[in-house]
């Protein structure tokens, strides 16, 4: 049984993809895994993960990122024909048994493979693909168009949350559909754990102060302008750790330099984040900005991470899935999406009321793992939750 996942990413550091692909092994729901991206620089072609699963990555024509304007984009448009025609040569060559694609653009292609192979089809999108940040204008109404037409011939689909689900239930009036939340793999699964000192060492920050953590990408996009604001006029005793990759990292390393309370922690490994992400006090999700559908319902890795790693998390209520776990579950604190609520929130708290906050939650931040998601991804790639119209 050989499941081919075709994505639209160089597969550098995906880690929903590698925990998917690591239980559909675990679970022999198949015996190979090949997935097809793209190369970058740095890359290799063929990495050979183990017997079991490669990644394959081709060469495109041109780096769109060298390119600005409407040659950016012409450049862009032959670089997907190059990778879509070299994709169905790749499937003629190895006869996939499953395909699951991850981006909806590639949902045609995936199609027409499986019409000839007749393997079967998985949707296994991210996030609210046509509703996420950045997509707008020909290529939105083209994404649109294709979830429209192609997601009735999927035979699975899963997604990220609940209130996605409920989305796609009732935009397309479909059932049978799969929730794989972005959970991280938890090593200290159902044992306690310790938490680490790594900022407080590196950054020298005493024991008696407070550390909050934003990690991910570095963008105003994502609301680093307003942390940077809100941290400026905080009490100087509350430190902020900005660790990630993005395109204020120049910015931010100068910032760093300038504000004793405000650090800049280049990206870590995969398998080290939550020993970094353990090292703070308080995990942060606030934004100012108009956002998204998709953004809204986000619930990404670094929620959990921060979660399994002891922090107590304050986000601001405009992120509405993770608001209302954080309510249910007594993981943190919400917040106005207004600089001078978060300021205020930030000012009050002191070690004692975190460490009572994190207490309330101990039990739920034992038990959340990946190992939860395993049996409904068994289910949806082995027919017993198959996507169908309703009725």
């Amino acid at each position: 049984m050989l499941n081919i996942h075709l994505f639209l990413s160089p597969i550098k550091n995906e880690s929903r993809l590698e925990k998917e692909v690591n239980s559909l092994l675990f679970r022999k729901i198949v015996d190979k895994i090949l997935v097809f991206g793209y190369w970058k620089e740095g890359l290799e072609e063929i990495e050979r993960r183990s017997e079991k699963f490669e990644i394959h990555r081709t060469k495109l024509p041109s780096d769109t990122t060298k390119r600005t304007g409407v040659l950016k984009k012409i450049y862009a448009y032959i670089s997907l024909f190059v990778f879509l025609n070299r994709f169905i040569k790749f499937c003629k060559i190895n006869k996939p048994d499953i395909i699951s694609v991850h981006n909806p653009v590639l949902l045609p292609v995936a199609y027409f493979v499986v019409k000839k192979t007749k393997a079967k089809l998985m949707y296994v999108p991210h996030e609210l693909e046509v509703e996420r940040t950045g997509l707008k204008g020909l290529l939105k109404k083209i994404t649109i168009w294709i979830e429209n037409k192609y997601i009735y011939k999927c035979d699975g689909l899963t997604v990220v949350c609940e209130p996605i689900k409920e989305w796609y239930e009732n935009h397309y009036k479909i059932e049978g559909i799969g929730v794989v939340p972005n959970i991280p793999v938890n090593p200290f699964y159902n044992q306690s754990f310790q938490k680490q000192n790594l900022f407080r060492e590196e950054f020298q920050i005493p024991q008696d102060e407070i550390i909050f953590i934003y990690q991910g990408v570095l963008s105003e996009a994502r609301g680093i302008d307003d942390l940077i604001t809100v941290f400026r006029s905080v009490d100087k005793n509350k430190h902020l750790v900005l660790m990630g990759y993005g395109e204020m990292e120049e910015e931010l390393i100068k910032i760093s330099k300038e504000e004793s309370n405000i650090h800049f922690k280049p990206a870590v490994l995969p398998k080290d984040i939550i020993k970094y992400s353990s090292s703070a006090d308080v995990g942060l999700f606030f934004n100012t900005k108009e956002m998204t559908l998709s953004y809204q319902y986000s619930m990404p890795n670094k929620f959990f991470e921060y979660a399994v790693g002891r922090l107590l998390i304050i986000v601001s209520d405009n992120f509405i899935e993770q608001s209302r776990l954080i309510n249910e579950e007594k993981l943190g604190l919400t917040v106005k999406p207004v600089l001078n609520d978060l300021i205020k929130t930030i000012n009050s708290l002191t070690k004692n009321k975190i460490e009572e906050k994190v207490q309330a939650s101990e039990e739920y931040r034992k038990l959340v793992s990946w190992k939860n998601n395993e049996g409904i991804i068994e289910d949806v790639y082995k027919g017993k939750l198959k996507l169908k119209r309703k009725g």
